[in-house]
């Protein structure tokens, strides 16, 4: 685990998550091969369009293992909601148990919009960990969220 993990602030600052990632003995051939595979999402969102995070292929995805992992993490401790969000769709679309503490951060967020991104991320992974974290939001204080993770669960 790096000593202090990067994070996607905007859009414009891929060339810094590279850095960090590369002084964290990731590949940096490989990490911008996983911001290329990303450029659709980021396209999205710089036009302020919902990202078509269902068109990413998991199993590209996961070739780029741990690089695309280390950008989506990235990704979930932004400041700006969208890129937020797009993070824990890239998460569940990877679909790995390393990515599930990030998650249930999410889960656990104060941020009901937090918690139902995380939730919708989890509801398209197949790990057991992931069912767990649902089922646990399922009786979170919160009635939006609860309802969330239980309609996962059914989908599931």
């Amino acid at each position: 685990m790096p000593a202090s993990e990067p994070t996607f602030e905007n859009l414009d600052n891929a060339d810094a998550v590279i850095a960090r990632g590369r002084a964290d003995g990731l590949s940096e051939p490989r990490l911008c091969d996983a911001m290329a595979v990303l450029q659709p999402i980021f396209d999205s969102l710089g036009f302020g369009e919902y990202p078509p995070f269902d068109s990413l292929d998991r199993t590209r995805l996961t070739s780029l293992e741990p690089e695309i992992s280390y950008i989506g993490r990235a990704l979930t401790r932004s400041g700006n909601a969208d890129i937020k969000g797009a993070g824990y769709h890239v998460l569940g679309r990877l679909d790995s148990e390393q990515d599930l503490p990030t998650l249930r951060k999410g889960v656990e967020s104060r941020a009901q919009w937090e918690r139902l991104e995380a939730i919708r991320a989890l509801a398209s992974m197949r790990q057991p960990g992931a069912r767990t974290l649902l089922v646990e939001a399922s009786h979170h204080d919160d009635l939006q969220t609860r309802q969330a993770a239980l309609r996962a669960l059914r989908q599931s």
